[in-house]
């Protein structure tokens, strides 16, 4: 049963004609500006927030965006390791599909990835923003980020997904490898995916 801050959000922030994630192919996220994934996000939202934070936690302050390109992102502290972009945000209801300056600032954790022959897909990078802690403690967001764009995949007929281990990741000198292990390997195990020796990533089949 939704909370009383729930219901309070759910009038104050009118949501946009609810789309599925069939509505963003690959081609919408060959545009560098940031748009919304104009789908409903709250399933995601209230799957992954933890326990504790169940009471303060509103769905419908949360967005995510795609974006395509690879380096500097548009949101404020991120760096984008592949191609294809989720970006999870906290922020006012935009007046308008496209990025917002809240939306810039108010970016909390990103999701990227390439896709592969097979057809798959290949994430390389889960990444909290500096700064984004707080609101993050809330969420198993690795968890959730993991689980929209599996969903995603599902929905445009990709077979697998294959998740990068932590000793990989090129910026394991810098965040630290135990810390990565627990976001990366432990989250894959998580999550379903299994360990592949021959290419040496977290796999996971769709059916």
């Amino acid at each position: 049963m939704a909370s009383l801050l729930e219901k309070f959000h759910s009038i104050f922030h009118r949501p946009y004609t609810i789309k599925s994630p069939r509505d963003f192919g690959p081609l919408k996220f060959k545009c560098y500006t940031p748009q919304l994934y104009d789908i409903d996000i709250s399933p995601y939202i209230r799957e992954f927030t933890k326990e504790d934070f169940r009471s303060t936690v509103a769905p419908g302050d949360y967005r995510i965006y795609i974006h395509g390109g690879q380096g500097n992102s548009p949101f404020n502290g991120i760096y984008c390791d592949a191609e294809y972009n989720f970006v999870l945000t906290r922020g006012p209801v935009p007046k308008k599909k496209s990025i917002t300056q809240a939306s810039v600032h108010g970016a909390m954790a990103c999701i990227s990835f390439n896709l592969e022959m097979g057809p798959g897909i290949f994430i390389k990078q889960l990444q909290g923003v500096e700064g984004a802690g707080t609101l993050l403690k809330a969420f198993r967001w690795e968890k959730m980020l993991l689980k929209v764009v599996t969903d995603w995949a599902k929905a445009h007929d990709y077979t697998k997904v294959r998740l990068q281990r932590a000793e990989d990741n090129s910026w394991k000198n810098i965040v630290g490898i135990e810390k990565l292990k627990i976001r990366y390997d432990v989250t894959a195990k998580r999550s379903g995916f299994k360990y592949d020796e021959e290419s040496r990533t977290y796999v996971l089949v769709l059916q």
